[in-house]
């Protein structure tokens, strides 16, 4: 089974500190998994510190460099636990295949 991962920016956290103003704190990332037939998601927050690592001010900041913090944070418990929630869900989906619905469509 091949596990396929997509990860997402759900929101980034701000608040104003030691003279700077909207300084992003927390960002919290969306993961999902896919196996083609099954899929789970998980979302967790990443802690930046203080001040967000690089400094860009909020108004500027883009997806790509949110997404660049979590990159940089591949190491982190966070993630490592949000990858093995996800993949424990889909090999319990596939190792059950008579769960769902008997209203829900069989596509």
């Amino acid at each position: 089974m091949t596990v396929e991962y997509e990860w997402d920016v759900v929101t980034a956290r701000w608040r104003d500190k030691g003279g700077a103003s909207e300084v992003i704190y927390q960002v919290v990332y969306r993961v999902t998994a896919t196996d083609g037939a099954h899929s789970a998601d998980h979302s967790f927050g990443f802690d930046c510190g203080a001040p967000s690592n690089p400094m860009i001010p909020r108004a500027d900041i883009t997806k790509a460099d949110l997404m660049g913090w979590l990159s940089a944070s591949a190491q982190s418990d966070a993630e490592a636990q949000a990858l093995r929630v996800l993949t424990a869900s889909i090999e319990r989906q596939a190792s059950n295949p008579q769960s769902g619905l008997p209203w829900a469509s069989d596509q």
